[in-house]
Order: C-alpha cells, then sequence, then structure tokens
C-alpha cells in the first residue's frame, strides 16, 4: 500500500463516509450457483453520493499482468492506493474483462471497508466443500499410501510392541507408516510389496 505523506484528511472524511453508508443491495444473478451479489455498476451507484459529500474519489486502473490499481483521492490531495493481482484464466478479452470488473468490485469494496456479502464466492465454496467425501472411521485400504515411515519417537505406546509376528512373508518387517486415513503397518518393501495391517 502506499499513501500520500499526510492521510489525515482523507482517514477524516473515509470515517464519516463509513457512518454514512448503508448495506449495499444485491441485485446480480449468478447463474452458475443461483446466487446474487452486489455487482459493481450497484457498488459505485450505492458509493458515488456519498463520496462526493465526504470529497474522496475513487479511480481505477489496469496495471502489470493481471493487476489492478485502485487509488482512494480526497479533495486535500491525500491518497492511498494499492493493487491487487487477478489474473484471467486465459488471455481472452471476455477473461480479461471479466477479471478485472471482479477486481475493481473487491478493490473498491477494500479501500472503502465496504461489507458486501459475495453469494457468488460462497456459493463456490460450497459447492467444493459439499463435494468432499466424508472420511469414514474404517480406513479403506485401496486407497494409495504415503510412504512415509513415522519415526520411532512418535509411536504410541501400545504400538511400538505388536503382539503380533512383525515380520512380512516376503521377507520384510512391517513399520508404523501414515495413510490420509491414520497410521497402519506397511511392509518395509513397499512398493514391491504391498501387504499392510491395521493398528
Amino acid at each position: 500500500m502506499t499513501t500520500s505523506p499526510e492521510i489525515k484528511n482523507l482517514i477524516t472524511a473515509l470515517h464519516a463516509f463509513q457512518g454514512d453508508m448503508k448495506p449495499i443491495k444485491k441485485g446480480a444473478v449468478n447463474p452458475f450457483f443461483k446466487s446474487k451479489y452486489a455487482d459493481l455498476s450497484s457498488i459505485l451507484e450505492a458509493i458515488q453520493p456519498l463520496m462526493t459529500k465526504h470529497d474522496l474519489a475513487i479511480s481505477q486502473f489496469p496495471c502489470g499482468a493481471g493487476g489492478l490499481r485502485t487509488i482512494l483521492m480526497h479533495t486535500s490531495g491525500e491518497f492511498i492506493e494499492d493493487v491487487v493481482d487477478m489474473p484471467s484464466v486465459d488471455n481472452k478479452p471476455q477473461s480479461v474483462g471479466s477479471a478485472l470488473t471482479y477486481a475493481r468490485r473487491y478493490g473498491i469494496s477494500a479501500v472503502l471497508g465496504l461489507a458486501t456479502e459475495d453469494d457468488d464466492g460462497n456459493a463456490a465454496n460450497a459447492k467444493i466443500v459439499n463435494s468432499v467425501k466424508p472420511i469414514s472411521t474404517e480406513p479403506d485400504w485401496s486407497e494409495p499410501i504415503i510412504n512415509e515411515f513415522v519415526p520411532d519417537d512418535q509411536i504410541p505406546a501400545e504400538i511400538q510392541q505388536p503382539t503380533f509376528e512383525s515380520t512380512c512373508p516376503c521377507g520384510g518387517t512391517y513399520k508404523v507408516k501414515k495413510s490420509i486415513h491414520g497410521n497402519f503397518l506397511g511392509c518395509s518393501n513397499y512398493p514391491t510389496c504391498k501387504r499392510t495391517r491395521k493398528i
């Protein structure tokens, strides 16, 4: 973040602006997640009268590859500015324009301290979270393992002295290993031998 040498007038005006600012109505619909959010034009329409009232102005322009500079200015000449990087998924004009519009919404909201809820982003996260399978209490031994030995000082006491034969039929020894489902005993000759035992 970069600021002018003094920002006292800007801070006073921003404080007054935030005190007068009402929640921004969410009027745009994200068709992919069937959710509403405050689009850029709604944000600009809501803030413009109060920005003028409190002698504030915003300027935004692209910079670098996927960057957007947002400058909050006060009529005294004081300013605060910063850059948000939001590269597009590809270089097609529609993708670049979409990324810039998204960055403009977030740049304005951040510099002014607006509390606009991003339902389209929340819905995207919910879809991802809901698509994750819960881990069952019974390990799925068909899952790939992380072939990593657990250091002896981290092996729980009840596992350190196995009550069963600790030699694998292939000639290797069973060692405590980690997987995404927890610890288990696996043959030291992995990946040649894939024998495992539950702990």
